[in-house]
């Protein structure tokens, strides 16, 4: 499909749109698969870099329902959408596991901080410890790749001699002016003093220098004191959505949505 008609139906609403237009990208264009409406009312998104695909959606039920109806779906998925698009995954013969989350974006960036240092692909191993730190708890970024280091911005404090928070980003997409935030954690040992805010300080500026004019973050609608540190950080509310899997069912029973 032609990049520039999805680029332009993502336009419409890149804060929505932020991570699919960072699939725009050259190194991640092989992996998506997309699909629009004849009038571009919808777009469909199949993303295929992990090994359980994503799939994305943009516009609302009643024009999103027909594109599901022509694409073949994999029998297992992780969900990015919108909360009128469920019953429509769920019609398809899916059972859908969903978290209710929601979507932010930095009205301006704040300023760096001065404890913060920038993280490059030798601090790789010390991130992969910070994240280890919340394995037990479930509290570990459950998205975190050491290769997002290289294109990305990624910084930390250090405390006691050893990384004790940071924060970095899912992707950053340069010629689509995208990032989605991501990756932040702080050490259960050094909570409640503000690193984690300072860290994701650190990326929003670091980001602005780069050049970035939509910066994202997804946070849990039940994460109230991490929606509390991100409003003080300039992020505004833009949309609820859900997070989740889905699976296919047996044909003719019913899907289940929980």
């Amino acid at each position: 499909m032609d990049t520039q008609r999805v680029r332009r139906i993502l336009s419409r609403d890149p804060v929505w749109g932020a991570y699919a237009l960072g699939d725009l990208a050259p190194e991640r264009l092989g992996f998506a698969r997309w699909y629009a409406t004849p009038r571009d009312t919808a777009l469909v998104l199949v993303y295929e870099e992990f090994e359980t695909p994503i799939l994305f959606t943009f516009g609302d039920a009643s024009a999103v329902s027909p594109l599901l109806d022509s694409i073949s779906l994999p029998r297992k998925l992780l969900l990015q959408v919108r909360p009128d698009i469920v019953p429509l995954i769920a019609a398809h013969g899916f059972d859908v596991t969903k978290t209710s989350m929601l979507r932010m974006v930095l009205a301006r960036a704040a300023a760096p901080s001065p404890r913060a240092e920038l993280l490059t692909t030798a601090s790789a191993a010390e991130l992969a410890d910070l994240y280890a730190d919340g394995a037990e708890t479930g509290e570990s970024p459950d998205f975190f790749h050491a290769s997002m280091l290289a294109g990305g911005t990624f910084f930390g404090i250090r405390a006691g001699g050893k990384l004790a928070a940071a924060a970095g980003t899912h992707l950053v997409c340069e010629q689509e002016g995208v990032a989605a935030i991501g990756n932040v954690y702080t050490h259960r040992a050094w909570r409640n003093i503000g690193f984690a805010g300072e860290c994701v300080a650190s990326v929003t500026a670091e980001l602005g220098r780069r050049g970035i004019r939509v910066q994202v973050l997804n946070v849990s609608k039940k994460n109230m004191t991490a929606i509390r540190v991100y409003r003080r950080l300039s992020f505004t509310p833009h949309c609820e959505f859900f997070e989740g899997v889905a699976h296919k069912v047996v044909p003719n029973s019913s899907a289940a949505i929980r």
